[in-house]
């Protein structure tokens, strides 16, 4: 419901961090249980995020495979079968798959295994036959799992991107494989499966995983250029914002070494340029855009093992002055960060990020980009200069914080309208 009253995109991600948040670790602990338990000892400890939140994924994982008509139909037959009944599982499992005549059997290792299997990702091209073969390779979980762990049923939403970004035609060589538009549906069965696309004349990108359409831990080595292309143009609203997510924590963990070192701290460039390619893009809804900009919380830095250095909590109800960042702009920070404890740099939930971001749009703040972005330049120098003055475990993220500030503050003039 909120996704269709709002965004999808935005909702999605949002269920997507609770899930990786609560239920990952819950499915890391001792008290890991699969979604359909086979015993309880207190009807309360069904309440949890692995009942609710994966047992939602189980679901959507469904209706992924299905499509979107097929599920219908199969929503239709529980109906007309179970109406009124009390029922399992199972029932519903089998009513989908004979409405749909997609064989559900081993999907049903969802309902009694526990812990989140991991999803090792892979490519290969070859030039001369012009194919891309991508394999997939389901692990057992490393925490939380079975004693002995038997391959899941897998829907891994997939794309193509070509080396401007733009999706690619998708030929897979297997015809049972599902294409709908420039995703194609990879079931993984097996531990370990390769798909091959014909017709692929450079070495694309894959886009794997679109939508977050299983509850896995991707594992998936991507290079800055890589995540970067990912940022600017993935057509798949969750993986852009993912790829962001995932860049930023990389330019943290950088930074943190740089600063523990003594080097300098120097911000990748084409984290800057992808930045301002997520403000460019006039398909993105303000609230996504400021979604997609926001730092990585200090939950995904602890997963990370850098958490207790960045000092998120900190920073975020700091009153640390930003008053002369971007070319000596005189403005005061709360004009374009929101000061939420428990938000980032851009509160996507506030008024002012969005604001922000229509507003560059709408006076064409961002036409300037290549003299903006030399004004950011100037000034993400300048605020990495004064590092050295904020407190040390501090020190890195504000550099970060500066550095897409200076960015935005170089990039759109903030006009007396913008602080009402």
């Amino acid at each position: 419901f909120t996704a269709d009253m709002t965004s999808p995109a935005v909702k999605r991600i949002q269920d997507v961090r609770v899930l990786r948040a609560a239920q990952f670790s819950e499915d890391a602990s001792p008290t890991a249980h699969p979604i359909r338990p086979d015993a309880y000892i207190e009807m309360n400890n069904f309440y949890t995020a692995t009942v609710y939140n994966k047992g939602a994924e189980v679901i959507r994982m469904m209706h992924t495979l299905l499509g979107p008509e097929s599920f219908r139909k199969g929503m239709d037959l529980y109906f007309e079968r179970h109406d009124g009944q009390a029922v399992t599982c199972d029932d519903f499992r089998a009513a989908m798959a004979d409405a749909s005549g997609v064989d559900l059997e081993q999907f049903g290792l969802w309902y009694s295994q526990s812990g989140t299997p991991r999803l090792r990702v892979y490519g290969e091209h070859d030039a001369g036959a012009q194919t891309y073969s991508l394999t997939l390779e389901q692990l057992a979980p490393t925490a939380g799992g079975p004693a002995e762990y038997a391959p899941m049923h897998l829907p891994v939403a997939t794309g193509l991107m070509g080396p401007g970004g733009a999706d690619l035609e998708l030929r897979p060589s297997d015809p049972s494989v599902t294409v709908r538009g420039t995703t194609a549906i990879l079931e993984l069965r097996a531990q370990k499966q390769t798909f091959t696309f014909e017709g692929v004349a450079a070495p694309p990108q894959p886009s794997v995983l679109r939508g977050f359409s299983s509850p896995v831990k991707l594992e998936q080595e991507r290079s800055g250029e890589e995540l970067a292309l990912s940022m600017a143009h993935d057509s798949d609203s969750f993986n852009r914002w993912d790829a962001a997510q995932s860049f930023a924590s990389d330019l943290l963990l950088a930074l943190t070494q740089a600063h523990a070192s003594g080097a300098e701290m120097v911000a990748d460039p084409r984290f800057i340029a992808a930045f301002g390619a997520l403000l460019q893009d006039p398909k993105l809804d303000a609230s996504l855009a400021a979604l997609s900009l926001i730092l990585p919380d200090e939950q995904r830095q602890r997963r990370l093992g850098v958490g207790h250095v960045v000092g998120l909590i900190e920073l975020r109800t700091s009153s640390l002055d930003r008053s002369r960042v971007g070319g000596g702009d005189q403005v005061p920070k709360h004009h374009v960060l929101e000061a939420a404890p428990a938000i980032g740099v851009l509160a996507v939930g506030g008024v002012q990020s969005r604001r922000v971001v229509e507003h560059a749009r709408e006076h064409g703040g961002l036409a300037q980009v290549e003299v903006g972005r030399a004004g950011a330049e100037e000034g993400v120098g300048r605020s990495l200069g004064a590092v050295g003055t904020a407190p040390e475990v501090d020190g890195v993220q504000v550099a970060l914080e500066d550095l897409l500030l200076a960015l935005l503050l170089s990039l759109i003039h903030i006009s007396e309208p913008t602080r009402q």
